[in-house]
């Protein structure tokens, strides 16, 4: 990719049928020579598989300074959306998601063999994402966060870094202002391609109503504070959300590159369904041939009368889960985006 002329990739849903909106989105930001992260997302045509394992975002960032850091966030990207929707799962989701991150970390590790890069590594955070809820995996540090009106503080961090730095915030021996300053802070304790056997954080958080989930690069989190993050998701639509909190870090120096998605669960329409009383409508008729029969004016007179006797019920009804639907963005090929 040509980094000077198109320093900016997003894409968005367009498919109304989906019951969730969402923007992805990634820059190379202010300092970096080259965008190491990768992005990508799958929404699958078939409507059985859709209900089985969700929509998939993932969002990975190749280890800075390490080399070939960008092949393995774009191996990390595609293996786990092609072998997580390769079958149907034959245990839970989470050990399904859980051997399907294994996989990249397999795959990852192959590949730095084959180029002679033993320090090929990535980290990756991936939300999978249901009608109720949704299941985050994290390896390193890119966060998830769920933010709405009904969570604690506008916004709640999903995931847990896996640096140096929140090992020493959990022992107590530093505080989040010094944690936040520190210049270690990038130093990671666990990565896809470092081992052969990797950790692998897994959250299932209930989605409430108006939440907005937001998974996301250091990027961004180490330059903006989660409650501007905050702020900004609540603030406007997704695609919106996306380019202000990319432009935000950029305002702040843009130090590394700054890869995210923004996903919100699209507000509950109700159709209005009108209950008819076949009782009343088969005397109605009756009225109605009668009045004509006299020689009354039916249009005047029925008109009037059915404004008396009927008081149709409104029953809301809620439109059917977009997971009923079958429908598709695109291919886990061209939702990577690096």
């Amino acid at each position: 990719m040509n980094q000077a002329k198109n320093k900016t990739k997003q894409v968005k849903n367009k498919t109304k049928q989906l019951e969730f909106d969402f923007c992805c989105k990634t820059d190379i930001g202010k300092k970096r020579k080259k965008n190491e992260d990768s992005v990508g997302y799958y929404v699958p045509k078939n409507k059985e598989m859709l209900k089985a394992l969700g929509l998939l975002f993932i969002v990975a960032d190749g280890v800075g300074g390490n080399t070939n850091g960008n092949v393995a966030s774009k191996i990390a990207v595609s293996t786990i959306i092609r072998s997580y929707y390769s079958t149907l799962p034959k245990a839970s989701i989470q050990e399904h998601l859980n051997e399907t991150i294994k996989e990249a970390n397999r795959k990852i590790l192959e590949e730095s063999i084959r180029l002679n890069t033993p320090s090929m590594a990535t980290t990756v955070v991936v939300a999978v994402v249901f009608s109720e809820f949704v299941l985050f995996a994290n390896v390193g540090d890119s966060r998830a966060y769920v933010s709405g009106p009904k969570r604690e503080n506008g916004i709640e961090q999903v995931t847990v870094d896996h640096t140096v730095i929140e090992e020493q915030l959990e022992k107590g021996l530093i505080s989040e202002r010094e944690a936040r300053y520190a210049k270690n802070k990038n130093v990671i304790t666990n990565a896809l391609g470092n081992t052969k056997s990797v950790k692998i954080d897994f959250f299932k958080v209930p989605l409430l109503e108006n939440d907005r989930i937001l998974i996301t690069t250091d990027g961004l989190t180490h330059v903006v504070k989660d409650k501007r993050i905050q702020q900004i998701l609540s603030s406007s639509d997704i695609t919106n959300v996306a380019k202000d909190l990319i432009n935000l870090a950029n305002l702040q120096g843009g130090p590394d590159n700054i890869t995210l998605c923004v996903i919100k669960k699209k507000a509950q329409k109700t159709k209005r369904k009108i209950t008819l009383n076949y009782k009343n409508l088969f005397i109605c008729s009756l009225i109605a041939l009668a009045l004509v029969v006299a020689g009354v004016s039916f249009k005047a007179s029925i008109s009037n009368y059915l404004k008396e006797l009927f008081h149709p019920q409104l029953i809301a009804t809620v439109q059917p889960s977009a997971f009923a639907v079958e429908g598709t963005v695109e291919t886990a090929e061209t939702n990577e985006i690096d």
